[in-house]
């Protein structure tokens, strides 16, 4: 993958072992967003009314990266559509590893550092 940036939508603030990896990410030169304050991404972008494939095609005008050098980890299945409709890579995770949208799968948030090395 030729990716620039990564796009998180979490559910909720991520824990120490996911923030550990986050900044490992940007370490390597990846810039990160998130729609939630987490301390080691590099824009906070809103996840709002005007739907997913908005907010992410705003986070990548945030990283000031083109859409198709972005990566999003989701856990929802109709999310990673959004993103991939964005012409953005896809990242399935807990809930949404096994989704048809995802490019690649993943378990657990630290594995990024393997697909990013």
């Amino acid at each position: 993958m030729d990716i620039r940036a990564i796009i998180f939508d979490f559910e909720k603030a991520p824990d120490a072992k996911t923030r550990e990896t986050l900044c490992k990410l940007r370490r390597r030169g990846y810039k990160l967003a998130a729609n939630c304050a987490c301390g080691a991404c590099d824009v906070v972008f809103e996840s709002g009314e005007e739907g997913e494939r908005t907010c992410f095609l705003r986070a990548a005008e945030l990283l000031h990266v083109p859409p198709h050098t972005c990566a999003v980890v989701e856990c929802a299945c109709e999310r990673l559509l959004a993103a991939k409709d964005s012409g953005m890579k896809t990242i399935g995770v807990l809930n949404a590893k096994n989704c048809i949208y995802a490019d690649t799968c993943i378990n657990d948030f630290s594995e990024l550092t393997d697909i990013f090395a």
